[in-house]
């Protein structure tokens, strides 16, 4: 084969006919080549999906434990709104007005009427949010076989000390992050519970006195 280079030169080109087996070594090559390629993109892909799944972990468990500590106001609110609807229910027993005993029984319906509102007000903190994206974090961290393979398995095939490195410290922050998370979410999940069968029990205080305060109407 020819080709032409500066000066009006010529050169020559001899091409050689290879062997079956270079041929071999040389397909063999490229593809550890490629092979090696796919798995550091790879590698560095799941390092990325780890440290998000770290992140997310990291904020739910702060949103979380806010909320729990936020417990004791929510139920002093219940408390609040029962013992207001239980002292106009007194007041409504000794009020000779039948007109008067009828806006007092409104306002207790109105103080059933607010806790319901703290109702949905928690639901959509702790079962839209807190507990549905909790619950999705459980999955992926029980889903994840946290297999962190020793790195000279991916060098061996090829994979960079960048892409290792960065694996090899996602998977431990991973595995540390899980132990955290598990024992807080359990914990969690037991005060959302607890925080329901409270609320069950407010509502059924509040719906008492709604009823008696109706018949005294």
């Amino acid at each position: 084969m020819r080709s032409s280079i500066p000066r009006g030169n010529v050169s020559s080109e001899v091409f050689v006919r290879s062997s079956p087996g270079q041929f071999k070594a040389f397909a063999d090559e490229m593809k550890s080549k490629g092979e090696g390629i796919v798995l550091t993109t790879k590698l560095l892909s799941g390092a990325q999906e780890l440290r998000d799944m770290v992140c997310n972990a990291e904020i739910w468990i702060a949103n979380a434990e806010m909320h729990v500590g936020r417990i004791p106001t929510a139920k002093a609110r219940y408390e609040q709104i029962e013992s207001e609807m239980k002292s106009l229910l007194t007041q409504e027993r000794v009020t000779p007005n039948s007109a008067a005993r009828s806006q007092i029984s409104v306002a207790v319906m109105q103080g059933d009427v607010a806790a319901e509102q703290v109702d949905i007000q928690l639901q959509q903190v702790w079962d839209l949010g807190i507990g549905d994206s909790g619950l999705n974090l459980s999955k992926e961290f029980t889903k994840w076989d946290a297999n962190c393979d020793p790195p000279d398995t991916f060098r061996k095939r090829g994979a960079t000390a960048q892409s290792i490195g960065a694996w090899e410290r996602a998977c431990k922050q991973a595995l540390a992050e899980r132990e955290k998370f598990v024992p807080i979410f359990r914990h969690t999940m037991e005060q959302r519970a607890e925080l329901k069968s409270f609320q069950a029990v407010a509502q059924a205080h509040r719906k008492a006195v709604v009823d008696e305060a109706n018949q005294i109407q």
